[in-house]
C-alpha cells in the first residue's frame, strides 16, 4: 500500500530543468534496446541523439544498507567507432563520460543482471524488480539510464527477446515487441514485465479506460476478482471526485512472503501472501482498491514534494475503507475493526514516537508509518464527521472533488489545506494542528459520541468501536453514522 518510487521519482523530475530545445525531441532523442543474454542477465544498448554525458538510474539502499539497486548494472561502456571504453560510475546511480561534448551523441551499452531478489527491500521489491514464474518483472526507474536533459522526450523502447516470450507494458506499443512512452519519466515510473507466455487478464476501467493484469499463474482466481471488484470500485472513485483518472492501466499480481503493494503512473503491483486464503480477501482486495485510488490521489492530484503523503496515504485509506463498505467487501464488523485500526496506529504512534507533525512524518515516511497512514486516515474521519455534522451529507466528498478540479497543477501543503479549508469552513487546519500536536484518546472518545461512532478506550493498543448510527434497517446490523457511509 505503498506509493514510493513513483512519488519519490516524480518529485526528482519535477525539480530537473529540461535544458534541451523541444525540437531536440526527435523520434530518435533516446533509443532503448533490451536483449535477453541468458537466465538472469539483459543487456540495455541506449542511444541518444544528443547527450549531455550523464546518465542516471534511480539508486535506492536494500535494507542492511550495504547495497543498493544499481549494484545490479554492470559493465556500463561507451560505445564509439573504434571500440568501447568504461564509463565512470560517479556513485548513487549516476555515471559520466569524459570528455564528452555537450550535445553530441552517445551510445551506452550495459548489463542488467536480474538478481534483485538476493537483496531484501525495505520499501518491497515491487518497487525495484523480481522473478514471478519464469517471467522477470522491473520498475523502469532501476534499470533505465536516462539523460535528464531529455526527460521531456518520448523514448523508444524495443525488446529482443526469445521466440516465445513477450514483454507487457503501460505503454504506448509501435510493434509488440517495442514501446513508446510520452516522455522519460513516464518510463522511469512505471513497472513492466517480460517473459514467455506471460498470463494476462483484460478488463474495464470504470467508463474511462481499459485495465491489463499480468499476473502469476497461481493467482489466477485473484486476478478475476480483482477484474471484477475494480469496474466497480473506479465507477464509485469517479462519482467522488466527479472526474476520472483517464487512461489505461497495467497491474501487476505476484506471490511472495508478504501482503503489500506499489503504485506508479500507470501502473501499480501488488504481491500476495502464497497461499492465497479465503479470508485473505479482505486483505488483499482492501490493498487493491487502495492502490487503484492513487491513481487519482498521487498520480491525477499530484504532490510537489513529500510534505503532503499524510494526505495521499491516510485520505487514499480512509476513502478506500468507505468504498469498501459501500461495496458490500466489509462487513459492518469488517467496519469498525477498520476504523480501530485507523485510530489505534495513530494512537502507537503517538504513543511511542511522540508528537510528531504530519509533514514531518510525511518526510520519512517508512520511518512513521503509523503517523502518516494512521495520523492523515484520523484526520479525514474526523474532518468528514464534523464537515458532515456542520454542512450536510457529502460535504467530504465534494470537497475531494474540489481538490480533484485543481489537479493540473501539483500540490505543495500550503495549496492542499487552503483548498481544505475553503470547502470546510477552516475546519482542516485546525484539526490538522490538534493532529500534530497529539490527541488524547479519551477526549477523542468524548469528541466522537455526537458523530454516531463510540470509542472505548483501555490503552492506545486496545481500543474498540461501536457504531451508533441510524437508517441501516436493511443490513440488520450496527449502523455506521452517516459520515461514514458514502452519499
Amino acid at each position: 500500500m505503498k506509493y514510493a518510487c513513483a512519488g519519490i521519482a516524480a518529485s526528482l523530475f519535477i525539480a530537473t530543468p529540461q535544458t534541451y530545445a523541444q525540437d531536440s525531441c526527435t523520434d530518435d532523442a533516446a533509443q532503448y534496446t533490451v536483449r535477453y543474454v541468458e537466465e538472469g542477465v539483459f543487456e540495455i544498448t541506449a542511444r541518444f541523439r544528443q547527450s549531455s554525458g550523464v546518465f542516471e538510474v534511480f539508486d535506492v539502499e536494500n535494507a542492511n544498507r550495504d547495497g543498493s539497486s544499481s549494484d545490479f548494472i554492470t559493465n556500463v561502456m561507451h560505445v564509439k567507432p573504434g571500440g568501447t571504453e568504461p564509463v565512470a560510475y560517479l556513485g548513487e546511480g549516476t555515471w559520466r563520460l569524459d570528455a564528452h561534448t555537450p550535445s553530441a551523441p552517445a551510445t551506452i551499452r550495459y548489463t542488467l543482471e536480474a538478481r534483485h531478489e538476493t537483496y531484501a527491500w525495505r520499501n518491497g521489491k515491487e518497487e525495484i524488480a523480481y522473478r514471478f514464474d519464469d517471467a522477470y518483472y522491473f520498475v523502469g526507474a532501476r534499470i533505465f539510464l536516462l539523460d535528464l536533459d531529455l526527460i521531456g522526450c518520448a523514448p523508444e523502447i524495443s525488446f529482443v527477446l526469445p521466440a516465445n516470450w513477450e514483454a507487457a507494458a503501460p505503454w504506448p506499443s509501435t510493434s509488440p515487441s517495442s514501446f513508446r512512452p510520452a516522455n522519460g519519466e513516464l518510463m522511469m515510473s512505471n513497472g513492466f514485465a517480460i517473459g514467455p507466455t506471460l498470463q494476462t487478464l483484460d478488463a474495464t476501467f470504470g467508463d474511462s479506460g481499459k485495465v491489463k493484469f499480468v499476473y502469476e499463474k497461481s493467482l489466477a482466481p485473484v486476478a478475476r476478482q480483482a477484474a471484477a471488484d475494480m469496474d466497480r470500485i473506479v465507477k464509485r472513485y469517479t462519482k467522488i471526485f466527479n472526474g476520472s483518472a483517464n487512461g489505461d492501466f497495467m497491474i501487476f499480481m505476484t506471490t511472495d512472503q508478504g501482503n503489500d503493494g506499489g503504485a506508479f503512473r500507470n501502473s501499480f503491483a501488488q504481491r500476495f501472501k502464497a497461499p492465497v486464503r479465503d479470508s485473505d480477501g479482505i486483505i488483499w482486495r482492501t490493498t487493491f482498491a487502495h492502490e487503484t485510488l492513487h491513481l487519482w490521489m498521487g498520480h491525477t492530484i499530484r504532490p510537489s514534494d513529500g510534505d503532503i503523503e499524510w494526505f495521499k496515504e491516510g485520505f487514499t485509506d480512509y476513502i478506500t475503507s468507505k468504498t469498501m463498505f459501500a461495496e458490500g467487501v466489509y462487513s459492518t464488523a469488517d467496519y469498525s475493526k477498520k476504523i480501530e485500526n485507523i485510530i489505534g496506529r495513530y494512537m502507537i504512534g503517538l504513543a511511542f514516537g511522540g508528537p510528531k507533525s504530519l509533514v514531518e512524518a510525511s518526510n520519512n515516511k517508512s520511518a512513521n508509518r503509523l503517523t502518516v497512514y494512521g495520523g492523515g486516515a484520523l484526520m479525514a474521519l474526523l474532518l468528514d464527521a464534523e464537515m458532515t455534522t456542520d454542512i450536510g451529507d457529502g460535504a467530504f466528498e465534494r470537497m475531494l472533488a474540489d481538490v480533484f478540479a485543481g489537479s493540473a497543477e501539483p500540490y505543495p501543503q500550503a495549496r492542499l489545506m487552503a483548498a481544505l479549508d475553503r470547502n470546510s469552513n477552516g475546519r482542516a487546519s485546525a484539526i490538522l494542528a490538534e493532529i500534530d500536536a497529539g490527541l488524547d484518546p479519551f477526549a477523542l472518545a468524548d469528541r466522537l459520541d455526537p458523530h454516531g461512532l463510540e470509542l472505548s478506550v483501555f490503552t492506545p493498543e486496545e481500543m474498540y468501536v461501536t457504531f451508533t448510527g441510524t437508517g441501516c434497517k436493511a443490513r440488520k446490523q450496527p449502523c455506521p453514522p452517516a459520515f461514514l457511509r458514502l452519499p
